[in-house]
């Protein structure tokens, strides 16, 4: 659900948190947390509440992705 953005104002980013971040992933809590720990991406944390920017998640799945070898040129 995304808000009308008033002009001049930055939009407000879409929070998730740890078990929607790791539905996301396809991986479990624990690894999320792990990364988290490692410091491997962006959080915020609200008080003692951890969560995610939607469009960070979906940019570091991005920044992880590897081209195929290329079998011709091995």
């Amino acid at each position: 659900m995304a808000d009308k953005q008033e002009p001049g104002r930055p939009l407000i980013p879409e929070l998730i948190d740890i078990k929607t971040a790791a539905g996301m992933l396809a991986v479990g809590e624990r690894y999320v947390r792990n990364i988290v720990f490692l410091r491997q991406i962006e959080i915020i944390k609200i008080g003692h509440h951890v969560r995610f920017d939607r469009e960070v998640v979906r940019k570091w799945i991005e920044d992880l992705r590897r081209p195929p070898n290329d079998k011709d040129n091995a």
